[in-house]
């Protein structure tokens, strides 16, 4: 995470004059006059309150009788800012680390606090000073290798860490190697006393060190892990051969000749007998011309399917399941009933090992007829356990792009898959209203991807649609992990500069 200018502009905000106009009792926390605060705070009528916690101005003030007051008085053991900065971060910033040890004896901080202010201290202090800090103040046991992992944004305090054996022995963990290995190959010199690394072939750490942007870094980790027990002709967790793994994928088409002068073989096939040919499903038609002279295309998997077929299904707005499906097969290299088990978490962590982007919302609105009957839905909704906010801010945010009526449409702060246990209270609503509401995530215009509908009528009656412009993984996954019927899917998939029609 950069810090520098968000930081820099928080730390004139607190301790800008300027806020003597917000804040009355300002010039005693600048002065550190308990007795003048205690006068003039009143914590229920805090004029920045859900802005700026006393706290905050405390701390940047270095007000130390103030602080020790508040230490007394009140609990901030998992206290994070709006800027979801913990408070051990906070003395970071403000460069108050000697209330550290106050802190410490009064509040407990989780591993997550810690990490923050370790975060910090990596990227904006010196490596002496960092690395003084990991040994001062304490994680968990558990959380050790975590922080080992963070240090490595910063190697020179990676490589004092490393020196002390608490540090050094938790370079035998699978998942820092992997960490190393697939985000900081310039670190590679400190595995060099461990000799075997055939474990992480199952983990997909192939599929990070083909994405090297970087052709040295790429050639270099290679060879590293071949010296220590990896065969280009294995297969990883999902029996998918290394070679295919490249094809899908590789940064540039020139590391698959590259692979093949080590000893991979074009010709291997997956567990499920799709050739090499299918892994180019994702690719666009650049790199699938680049790798062609070595790659046969027209060849076919086990129920005769070229690549050019997939092709054609990825295009048809009219889709059907069974194409879905053999899709998924392909892209996953798993049979029908093995995805049929998995849940959503699986699924979806399945999809980003495989380098598949799927639709996910981070927006949910309601839509009223009317403004004053947004006004009647705000009401009908206290009891919810969610928050919702006038839609105004997204207008500013996205401007032409929102396509909501700011006016009559509500935020709420809730996935649109989670809205099921409110509807009840919507459809009653609606009833009693005699007016439709509109409940959608956001649209095309601001994802590129995809828009979920769920509309309840004045009748009572809820439907749930979707339009959908990725691709037939993602009518999959809405249809499946989101209950939209596929009668109430529309695909119209978006050709991209560079998608291939093989057909």
């Amino acid at each position: 995470m950069a810090y520098d200018s968000m930081v820099d502009a928080y730390k004139a905000f607190l301790l800008s004059d300027d806020l003597i106009d917000w804040v009355p009792w300002l010039k005693a926390v600048q002065d550190d006059n308990l007795a003048q605060f205690l006068l003039q705070f009143e914590e229920d009528d805090n004029p920045l309150n859900g802005i700026i916690d006393p706290i905050e101005i405390i701390i940047a003030h270095k007000a130390t009788t103030i602080f020790k007051y508040f230490l007394e008085h009140t609990n901030y053991d998992h206290y994070y800012n709006q800027l979801d900065y913990s408070l051990l971060m906070l003395l970071a910033v403000f460069e108050a680390e000697e209330y550290i040890e106050w802190v410490e004896q009064h509040w407990q901080f989780d591993d997550d606090a810690r990490f923050s202010f370790f975060d910090y201290v990596i990227q904006s202090k010196d490596a002496r000073t960092a690395e003084q800090w990991f040994l001062k103040l304490s994680v968990t046991e558990a959380a050790l290798p975590d922080l080992l992992k963070l240090s490595m944004v910063n190697p020179v305090v990676y490589r004092r860490l490393i020196k002390k054996n608490r540090y050094f022995k938790l370079l035998s963990l699978e998942d820092v190697q992997f960490h190393l290995i697939t985000q900081y190959p310039s670190l590679l010199d400190t595995l060099e006393h461990l000799i075997d690394m055939r474990p992480l072939l199952e983990r997909g750490a192939f599929n990070h060190v083909v994405s090297f942007h970087d052709e040295e870094e790429f050639k270099t980790t290679l060879d590293f892990l071949l010296k220590r027990g990896w065969h280009l002709n294995d297969t990883d967790a999902y029996g998918i051969p290394l070679i295919h793994a490249a094809l899908r994928h590789a940064a540039h088409a020139h590391y698959i000749d590259i692979l093949l002068e080590r000893g991979a073989s074009i010709h291997e096939k997956t567990a499920h007998g799709y050739p090499s040919a299918h892994q180019l499903l994702l690719r666009d038609a650049t790199f699938t011309l680049e790798v062609s002279h070595l790659v046969d295309l027209s060849e076919t998997d086990v129920l005769g399917l070229q690549l050019r077929d997939y092709d054609v299904m990825d295009q048809k707005s009219s889709f059907s399941y069974p194409d879905i499906l053999l899709m998924l097969q392909a892209v996953y290299n798993l049979d029908a009933q093995a995805l049929e088990e998995l849940d959503e978490d699986e699924f979806y962590d399945l999809a980003s090992y495989h380098d598949v982007l799927l639709f996910t919302p981070y927006l949910t609105v309601i839509e009223c007829a009317t403004a004053e009957l947004k006004e009647a839905l705000v009401e009908a909704m206290q009891d919810f356990d969610f928050d919702f906010y006038d839609a105004y801010n997204l207008k500013h945010v996205f401007q032409t792009r929102f396509n909501h009526d700011a006016e009559n449409t509500l935020q709420i702060n809730l996935d649109i898959a989670d809205i099921d246990p409110y509807l009840d209270t919507l459809i009653a609503f609606a009833k009693q209203t005699q007016a439709p509401l509109v409940i959608s995530s956001e649209g095309y215009e601001i994802n590129q991807t995809a828009q979920l509908f769920l509309t309840v009528d004045p009748s009572g009656k809820v439907t749930k649609k979707a339009t959908i412009h990725s691709h037939m993984l993602d009518i999959y996954f809405i249809h499946r992990y989101y209950g939209i019927p596929l009668e109430g899917i529309e695909y119209v998939p978006m050709s991209h500069e560079n998608k291939r029609f093989l057909h």
